[in-house]
């Protein structure tokens, strides 16, 4: 009997289905077959009129076992992956700018809240060793020693309460350990100029740079002389709609405008960042 499969494997690897079922095969016989009873038939479904007399069971075996048996493999034409291709392409084209800019108002936002939130504890503490800041003493401004003046009050009033990694007296530039920077100047207050990503670019107002006051004396500057830091903004400048109007005139006011906003970038802030 084991000898009888081996010989109908072998049909099926060299003829395929179609020839086992034109030629089935038949029983084998010993030597000397001819005086004894034949095996009994290999239990096989009824066939009909050209079928195959083959059941499903034993055909998912022989196709198995048939090494020269390749299923198809589904694939995608060039068509089809070429649209997906552009469909794909106009989705981040619509998608990944909003995000991108949504990402720099949050960064920016956040290195304002810190620059803010950081120079206001560092004026408060110097009042506490120095007086009130309208006893601080400033020179005035429109002489041409206005940097170096500058330069004087940073460093008897705000140098001492602050954490920086370096100093460009040369071009008044005081360096945060965030990255960020700001520059020095001598006006009816002190100006800061506070790029919120240092060296790089654009450096531009509005952009990346956004100006605040220290002032000493009451003046037509910021929104209330409780705040030891102001903004960049008319004192009696107090509605959004005028602080607004403002930043879109100049983009050195806009540190008004974002303080009131409590430095987030809203829908109509009017420069890109």
């Amino acid at each position: 009997m084991k000898k009888s499969m081996k010989f109908i494997a072998e049909k099926i690897r060299m003829f395929g289905e179609t020839s086992l079922c034109k030629n089935p095969p038949q029983p084998y016989l010993e030597k000397g077959g001819s005086n004894k009873p034949p095996l009994a038939p290999m239990n096989r479904p009824s066939c009909g009129r050209g079928s195959c007399c083959v059941s499903e069971s034993e055909l998912q075996m022989r196709v198995r076992g048939n090494s020269h048996y390749k299923p198809e493999k589904a694939a995608f034409t060039l068509a089809e992956v070429l649209i997906t291709l552009a469909v794909i392409g106009i989705v981040a084209a619509l998608t990944i700018p909003p995000l991108i800019q949504s990402y720099k108002k949050q960064v920016a936002s956040t290195r304002l809240k810190k620059f803010y939130s950081t120079m206001e504890q560092a004026i408060k503490l110097s009042e506490i060793d120095n007086g009130p800041i309208k006893n601080w003493k400033k020179e005035k401004a429109g002489s041409a020693k206005d940097g170096e003046h500058a330069r004087e009050f940073y460093t008897s009033y705000i140098k001492p309460y602050l954490r920086v990694t370096d100093e460009d007296f040369d071009g008044n530039i005081v360096y945060l350990s965030d990255g960020s920077t700001f520059g020095l100047r001598n006006g009816d207050c002190i100006d800061l100029d506070y790029d919120i990503n240092g060296r790089k670019s654009p450096n531009i107002y509005g952009k990346d740079i956004f100006i605040f006051l220290i002032c000493v004396s009451d003046n037509i500057w910021g929104f209330s002389n409780n705040q030891p830091l102001k903004p960049y903004a008319y004192r009696d400048v107090i509605l959004r709609e005028k602080l607004l109007e403002l930043c879109k005139s100049s983009a050195r006011y806009c540190s008004g405008l974002l303080m009131y906003d409590n430095f987030e970038f809203k829908d109509d802030y009017p420069y890109k960042l």
